[in-house]
């Protein structure tokens, strides 16, 4: 079978050196993040040599990346895309097996949020824990619902009064005593906090509100908000109503460390069995769905209401993208900086169609030159 695949492969490049590269470029779009910097300065290499199969039609060269997405050298259009439905699907599964890994009851208590979800309209799906906790991490910080309240009320001010999902642990809403994890090995006696009467007032209304969901205990919150911002996309629910991907943010600082394995992102159901997540639909998602939050302070007795900062995702994702432009198609992947840190950090090497790829291979090649405060990298081109 290998034999057979290889001489296909063979036969293809000698009746089509165009083809088969397309292909290979294809592939590896799909399944590489990032080239190294040894293999972004090889690929360039070998497409500049007189000799190839592909000269003098293809071309390897550093490219700047501008601030909204744009490439320096061929001009394509690099602007974030959101998830196709496949990969959201797989994301889906990911998330769900996660929780049946748990239990059934886990399971099904997801699978029956995203029912309901779908039928919901939200442009964002709040991290609710982990907005309580921001800034908390201090003598005598608590769980804070003061700082769930502002940052509910920024983002409807934002979103022109819509109102967004907030996602949040069921004993953080119905316990008389919550926990608080901001020390997490104080005395026991201070594990657990009463509400003050603000915070009891906001959780009483937050209860009643039919735009907040309660995770069951023992379940993953993260499951919930991750898995909203998908089914959402889905069904037309991120504001544009027709199920094509709309984009729908999921407001949290979590980094996510403890669903990470090596090479892959991954769920641990309590049974001891890993569940990853596909990793590159993982890293797609949190590029293009995750906003970013802060408090100018934390919310505390003797301290002044604080302001909310919000960081929308950028315009494109640092990662491979192959893409349309004036003289043909371009293959563009982020190329890692090697050490010491070159103008290569941050920045992409794309392969591009163009009649002017020697002249912008000459002019960018040297790891790029000045992007008007974009990022820079690696880009070759097809003539």
């Amino acid at each position: 079978a290998v034999a057979a695949a290889e001489a296909e492969e063979a036969a293809l490049l000698a009746a089509s050196p165009d083809g088969w590269l397309r292909s290979i470029l294809d592939e590896l779009q799909q399944s590489v993040e990032e080239l190294s910097p040894a293999s972004a300065r090889r690929l360039r290499a070998e497409l500049a040599r007189d000799h190839t199969p592909f000269a003098p039609a293809w071309r390897a060269s550093f490219a700047d990346v501008t601030a909204h997405g744009v490439c320096g050298v061929c001009g394509a259009d690099l602007s974030a895309g959101p998830l196709v439905p496949a990969q959201r699907a797989r994301l889906r599964e990911g998330l769900l097996a996660a929780a049946a890994a748990r239990g059934p009851l886990h399971g099904l208590a997801l699978r029956a949020f995203g029912e309901w979800v779908s039928r919901r309209a939200y442009k964002y799906v709040v991290d609710g824990a982990n907005v309580a906790y921001r800034n908390q991490n201090y003598d005598g910080g608590r769980f804070s619902l003061e700082q769930v309240g502002l940052l509910l009320d920024e983002l409807r001010r934002r979103s022109g009064g819509a109102a967004p999902l907030l996602v949040l642990p069921k004993v953080y809403l119905t316990a008389r005593l919550v926990p608080n994890h901001t020390q997490p090995r104080v005395v026991p006696s201070k594990e657990r906090a009463a509400y003050s009467a603000a915070e009891a007032a906001i959780a009483k209304r937050l209860r009643g509100s039919e735009h907040v969901w309660a995770v069951p205990d023992g379940s993953n919150d993260d499951w919930y908000w991750m898995l909203a911002t998908l089914v959402l996309a889905d069904s037309g629910g991120g504001g544009g109503g027709g199920g094509g991907g709309e984009v729908v943010r999921a407001v949290t600082n979590d980094r996510m460390r403890d669903h990470a394995g090596l090479g892959a992102r991954r769920f641990e159901g309590r049974s001891g069995r890993d569940d990853a997540l596909p990793a590159r639909e993982f890293f797609r998602w949190a590029a293009h769905h995750v906003v970013h939050f802060d408090f100018s302070h934390a919310v505390a007795p003797d301290r002044e209401t604080p302001s909310v900062q919000l960081t929308e995702p950028p315009p494109y994702v640092r990662a491979s993208h192959a893409a349309s432009h004036a003289a043909g198609r371009a293959w563009h992947f982020p190329a890692a900086a090697p050490p010491p840190a070159s103008r290569a950090l941050g920045g992409f090497t794309s392969l591009a169609g163009s009649t002017s790829g020697r002249s912008s291979d000459s002019r960018a090649g040297s790891e790029g030159g000045e992007s008007g405060g974009g990022e820079s990298g690696a880009r070759s081109s097809r003539q």
